[in-house]
């Protein structure tokens, strides 16, 4: 990563993704978009971002009660 680059905010690291599909480092500028493009496209879909450290979710149900 250079001075100014940002680190990916992607579901895999972008050295997984090249392992796992056989990219070598010269398709880097792409590899990097698909996996931004396809986190983003993720979390719309769940309409949710999935990178945080600490997410806790309560659903609130009045089955026990029963």
């Amino acid at each position: 990563m250079g001075k100014q680059e940002k680190p990916l905010y992607t579901l895999v690291t972008l050295e997984k993704f090249k392992a796992v599909l056989d990219v070598d480092d010269r398709e880097d500028n792409l590899a990097g978009y698909c996996l931004v493009t396809s986190t983003y496209t993720i979390e719309q879909y769940c309409k949710r971002r999935l990178l945080r450290k600490k997410y806790f979710e309560r659903i609130k149900s009045d089955y026990h009660r029963r």
